[in-house]
């Protein structure tokens, strides 16, 4: 800013104008739209990161513990079948069906007279026969049921046709797991082998006697590779039938001392004798050391 100062003239002189120049500060201007749109732009690309990045996270997190979950999922529904298999009593009666067809091949596992040993921890429950059940889903996978029913569902020498009622109702259904790709059982009585000496695994089972050893072929994602469990049913005894067999066994060998010592008494000839120091005196006068 230019200013004019006039100063008096002195005697003698002539007037003078003098131009004197002075500062005034300088106005704010602002940003430009360039550099509030180049701000905004950079700010949006680091929250679109640090969002992207937290969601990442966050689904990993999310993923390890539903992994973690379904195999903890899946280790107790093998303890379950492992301790119930090893409890099971010998009097108890297994059948094993199934049906291949072209999406999922379905099993059915009937167990009568278990007692308790399908029951879940604190939540005893007693039911006359149990079944594992595969159901098939439309997405091609396949859900594993246990159900509980009240009468018999296995005709045995111990119940006749009318108790038996195989198309009742079950008292109770459980989901124990569910979109699975396979569950496949075979079982083994323990003494049948093939000509190389290799068990014979047999997809059906309908005799009367026990199984000793369930297999469970599963695969429960598309990404996973098959795996075998086998279930060891160890031979039961019944007390009372072991302790009878005991005494019948006692009975025979008494039968058999005493009908040894009689055929001794009788093969004796009576001018012999026995002296205490463990030889037997003849007619000789010769002896025989014992």
């Amino acid at each position: 800013m230019v200013t004019t100062k006039t100063e008096p003239p002195k005697h003698g002189a002539t007037k003078i104008c003098m131009l004197v120049k002075t500062s005034q500060p300088r106005l704010a201007t602002g940003y430009l739209l360039l550099e509030v749109t180049l701000a905004i732009a950079i700010s949006a690309i680091i929250l679109t990161t640090v969002f992207k990045i937290a969601d990442w996270n966050l689904r990993v997190t999310n993923d390890a513990v539903e992994s973690s979950n379904e195999h903890m999922k899946q280790a107790a529904f093998f303890s379950f079948l492992d301790r119930a298999f090893l409890k099971l009593s010998g009097d108890a009666r297994v059948e094993l069906n199934f049906t291949e067809t072209s999406t999922a091949y379905l099993s059915e596992l009937i167990i009568q007279d278990a007692g308790e040993v399908f029951s879940w921890p604190n939540q005893p429950f007693t039911a006359s026969a149990v079944k594992l059940v595969t159901k098939p889903n439309r997405n091609k996978t396949i859900d594993i049921l246990l159900e509980y029913y009240a009468d018999p569902l296995i005709s045995t020498g111990n119940n006749t046709l009318e108790e038996v009622n195989p198309d009742q109702e079950p008292l109770q259904t459980l989901i124990l797991l569910d979109d699975i790709w396979r569950f496949e059982w075979r079982v083994w009585d323990g003494q049948t082998i093939n000509r190389e000496r290799e068990p014979m695994w047999e997809g059906e089972w309908r005799d009367t006697g026990l199984p000793r050893y369930f297999e469970l072929n599963t695969i429960f994602t598309p990404e996973e590779k098959a795996s075998v469990h086998v279930f060891w049913n160890p031979q039961k005894v019944d007390p009372a039938k072991h302790f009878q067999n005991f005494l019948n066994q006692r009975n025979a060998a008494q039968r058999t001392n005493q009908t040894g010592n009689a055929e001794d008494t009788r093969q004796t000839p009576s001018d012999q004798t026995t002296p205490p120091s463990g030889r037997r005196m003849t007619s000789g006068g010769s002896s025989i050391i014992r």
